[in-house]
């Protein structure tokens, strides 16, 4: 039986004419990741060839901006090393013109260039990104969602750390409320994705899904318009329920209205709060409560893996002492906040509270300071603000 061939994708780019360029990581991934044939070529000329001759199927065509003009100099749009990208990307997309099998294959333009204005531009017609501003793994998403079809990438290829949170956009009121919480996990390195992120021009589909290959952890704000909404109960939530089966990603449901959330697949999943007292029905002070809650269990779903949080470590010198017994040390930390960095007052209070949830949580776990000669366990500790 023949295996079935791999899809081929046509790469245009005159860096390829040097044995090391800035394109092998990308390459790779393709590759490995993707498992995509790469046909590299390196003058926009030898493309032309291989277009006109029609013998090969490409799933995909990516272009450089500026490159060799050669042939394209007949154009008016070609400059002398720049634009020919373009130009040749327009030719293949003529009506009745010589390129007619490929005028509907995607293309996607990958370039060094840094002009916004530029890009912009073209931007409206072809998917464009910069190398700088794009990972080999996230072109590799992007590709495949151009492409439309997804396409097998190994485990090991895109690690799992981040938080993502599906929401509707009519329950933003209590994403916003949900993500004051999570600041001290993003200043401990954690990635907190939501479509809010997404940047403007973006292909934001393949955005989306680049971030849901990258969720260790899944917060699902569960509420009739979440239930509604297609792209949600049709896109994220089966990639983050799948990647939970197989992958072991953690999924926390939190009720914000009262819902047929049981009609659905996400009821077999914890949920941050009793589903017949959901977020809408509680003051402020209870909501509080659930979203301490909520970052708690993902402090100890992060903890658990290896690198993504970091356990803190003191030492004698963070602490200030007072006696008050040989076995008995109350440290006092002291936390300084810059005035000109915005924060409220309601922020000050959560990250005191949360380096009172690190500290207690290394107590429990036997936090030790040394003091003459002996280890004297912490069992009580005082935060206080200083400005």
């Amino acid at each position: 039986m023949t295996p079935n061939p791999k899809p081929k994708i046509l790469w245009v780019d005159d860096t390829f004419a040097y044995e090391l360029h800035d394109l092998m990581n990308y390459e790779d991934e393709l590759k490995y990741s993707g498992g995509f044939e790469i046909v590299k070529i390196a003058h926009p000329d030898n493309a032309l060839d291989i277009l006109e001759k029609g013998e090969e199927d490409f799933a995909c065509i990516i272009l450089d901006i500026m490159m060799p003009y050669g042939k394209l100099s007949t154009s008016a749009e070609a400059e002398v090393g720049s634009k020919s990208g373009i130009v040749l990307a327009r030719i293949i997309r003529e009506e009745n013109g010589k390129y007619g099998k490929y005028k509907h294959v995607p293309i996607i333009l990958l370039t060094g260039v840094h002009d916004d204005k530029i890009l912009a531009k073209y931007k409206r017609d072809f998917p464009c990104f910069t190398k700088a501003d794009i990972s080999p793994a996230r072109f590799l998403a992007e590709i495949q969602s151009v492409i439309g079809i997804d396409l097998p990438v190994p485990k090991s290829s895109i690690e799992r750390t981040d938080i993502f949170i599906s929401y509707c956009h009519k329950d933003k009121a209590f994403l916003d409320e949900l993500k004051v919480f999570l600041r001290p996990l993003e200043r401990n390195g954690t990635i907190v994705y939501d479509d809010t992120k997404i940047r403007p021009g973006a292909e934001w589909k393949a955005e989306i899904k680049n971030a849901l290959n990258k969720a260790k952890v899944a917060l699902l704000l569960v509420s009739p318009d979440f239930l509604a909404s297609d792209f949600v109960m049709r896109e994220e939530v089966p990639s983050l329920l799948k990647a939970a089966e197989n992958e072991g990603v953690y999924i926390l449901w939190i009720p914000l209205s009262h819902c047929l959330v049981k009609a659905t697949p996400i009821a077999d999943y914890q949920a941050a709060c009793d589903p017949a007292r959901p977020l809408d029905t509680m003051k402020k002070t209870e909501r509080n409560k659930v979203f301490t809650k909520i970052c708690e269990d993902i402090y100890s779903v992060m903890k658990q893996e290896s690198g993504i949080i970091p356990h803190p470590h003191f030492s004698d010198s963070d602490f200030s002492h007072s006696d008050t017994g040989r076995d008995h040390i109350t440290p006092l930390l002291k936390v300084y906040f810059d005035e000109s960095s915005g924060i409220t007052e309601e922020e000050e209070l959560l990250v005191l509270e949360y380096i009172n949830l690190l500290y207690q949580q290394q107590g429990r776990a036997g936090l030790k300071i040394v003091e003459d000669q002996r280890h004297v366990f912490v069992e009580s500790m005082e935060v206080v603000p200083c400005r």
